[in-house]
């Protein structure tokens, strides 16, 4: 076999596995998607009660009523939601926690901007409820209506009977 032909054949080699590895490379990005939303260990996969159910869906109708896209499930901003509830619950303190620490901490490279919703209440309320106390609130309503993709909810009962609410919205890169 001449240079020439050697040189044409390794050239057409090169060219065929670097198609290959750009091909294999776009169906796994294909498949995880923008981003990954797949459950962390631990977290729900989904709202997990009526309270937190009933607040995703008044969530996402409000947002219709109003021409925006819904907000996808995320198991992980639950996570961070629940955890932040059983600490106000549980330490009896009502505050919002450090968004620029939590979107600077391990497993949110893929986040743009992180927002959050807060509420105590007695122990008697329901999703629909909370939902409209944040309606009613301007910093609240503009979370629910604001530029996320999705959301995580989580809540604790406190040792006084109060529930406390966390609603975690993201926008991914």
């Amino acid at each position: 076999m001449s240079a020439t032909r050697e040189r044409r054949s390794s050239t057409r080699r090169r060219v065929r596995v670097f198609a290959l590895v750009v091909i294999a490379l776009g169906v796994l990005a294909g498949a995880c998607g923008p981003y990954d939303n797949a459950p962390a260990p631990g977290c729900p996969a989904g709202p997990s009660d009526t309270i937190i159910t009933t607040i995703f869906n008044r969530t996402n109708s409000d947002r219709a009523a109003h021409g925006l896209g819904a907000l996808v499930w995320n198991p992980r901003l639950a996570c961070l939601s629940t955890q932040w509830s059983q600490y106000m619950a549980g330490a009896h303190d009502f505050r919002h926690r450090d968004l620029a620490a939590a979107i600077a901490s391990p497993g949110y490279e893929d986040y743009a901007t992180l927002g959050e919703n807060i509420l105590v209440a007695p122990g008697s309320v329901d999703g629909n409820q909370m939902e409209n106390a944040w309606l009613s609130s301007p910093g609240h309503y503009a979370n629910i209506m604001g530029n996320y993709d999705s959301i995580g909810i989580g809540y604790a009962r406190g040792d006084d009977g109060r529930i406390w609410v966390t609603a975690n919205f993201a926008r991914h890169f």
